[in-house]
Order: C-alpha cells, then sequence, then structure tokens
C-alpha cells in the first residue's frame, strides 16, 4: 500500500490550528462596549417589514455606527456595528430609516438621449444595452433615511432596556432615488 507523498505534514498542520485564530481580524482596541437593542419601525401605528435602519452618532461622528434589516414584524433586532460587530455602543444616535419595494416593469419611460457624449455614453448603457426589468420606490420619506435630516434619535444606555419605538411617518411611494429631498437642505 502506497503512502501519500504529502501525509507527512497531516500532523503538522493539525497542530498548528490552535495557532490560526477563528479567522478574521481581531476587534478594535478602542472598540466600546457594544449592548443588544431592538427598534420597532412604524408608520400611522402600522409595523414596517424589512426596512433598514442605520444608527449614526448624534454628534456626526460614524466611526461606530450600526445597521439592521427589520423583520416581517417591523422588528429590528440583529445590529451589527461597522457591519461587523454585533450590538451598539451606548449613546445618542440618530436614526435612518429605509424601505425599498421593486415592482416589475413592462415599459421604463426613456429621457431623451443627451448631447454630451459622456453623458449619451451613460445613458446608452443604463437604457439601450441593460434596459431595467424593474422598478424601485421609496416608501419612507427622504427626511427619514437622510442623517444630515432626520429627527428621529434614540439614546442606548448600558444599564437599560433598550427597546425602541420609532415613527417613520406617513407611508409615500416615490421613484427610488428620485425621491423628494428638500432643496437647501434641512427637512419640510
Amino acid at each position: 500500500m502506497r503512502k501519500h507523498p504529502l501525509l507527512f505534514l497531516l500532523p503538522l498542520a493539525i497542530l498548528s490550528l490552535p495557532f490560526l485564530g477563528c479567522g478574521g481580524e481581531a476587534k478594535p482596541k478602542d472598540l466600546p462596549p457594544l449592548y443588544p437593542i431592538t427598534v420597532l419601525v412604524e408608520q400611522e401605528g402600522k409595523p414596517v417589514p424589512d426596512a433598514s435602519v442605520s444608527l449614526v452618532h448624534a454628534d456626526g461622528d460614524a466611526k461606530w455606527s450600526a445597521s439592521c434589516r427589520a423583520g416581517a414584524d417591523g422588528v429590528a433586532k440583529d445590529f451589527y456595528t461597522n457591519g461587523k460587530y454585533k450590538g451598539v455602543a451606548a449613546g445618542k444616535f440618530k436614526v435612518c430609516v429605509r424601505k425599498i419595494e421593486r415592482e416589475a416593469v413592462e415599459k421604463v419611460e426613456i429621457p431623451p438621449e443627451p448631447k454630451d457624449p459622456f453623458e449619451r455614453f451613460q445613458w446608452r448603457q443604463k437604457y439601450i444595452d441593460k434596459p431595467p426589468t424593474s422598478q424601485g420606490f421609496d416608501l419612507i420619506e427622504a427626511k427619514y433615511f437622510d442623517p444630515r435630516l432626520t429627527k428621529l434619535e434614540i439614546v442606548v444606555t448600558a444599564d437599560g432596556k433598550n427597546d425602541f419605538t420609532i415613527d417613520a411617518g406617513k407611508p409615500v411611494r416615490f421613484i427610488f432615488n428620485q425621491a423628494q429631498l428638500p432643496k437647501g437642505g434641512s427637512a419640510q
């Protein structure tokens, strides 16, 4: 019976496993303690399923921002700080909420062909070479998903029960990326 020529490396590989770690990078030394929180997203008292919820420090520092997607019940509970670390740091946060719905379309309204060569190239790629098959709609007003405009805030504490309910205004339906952002950067 012939042995595989690299079989002698198997014990060495097994002995080195504890030194390899569990994959991924180490947590940053300045990462603050993180706490579990829940956020119920509502519009006119009704849960908003599958909304995206982002938390940005109220002082504008995005270093330890967190995000989560709400479930079918409108509750966001699996927040990750910087997309990697489970939980949310203590502090005051602006809450940004967005919900986009996609709908299949048979015909897309094509704008006139631009005169500028670069814009024409982009127009051709978007509308002629690969015409869209669906259209997205924002179901929450822009003033709730833009961190510069949102008035929604929560305070996460180290020793409190961090369960919040936020009201994302009345239901709307704006074409995705054409949401009605207020002129001059102030909330309507």
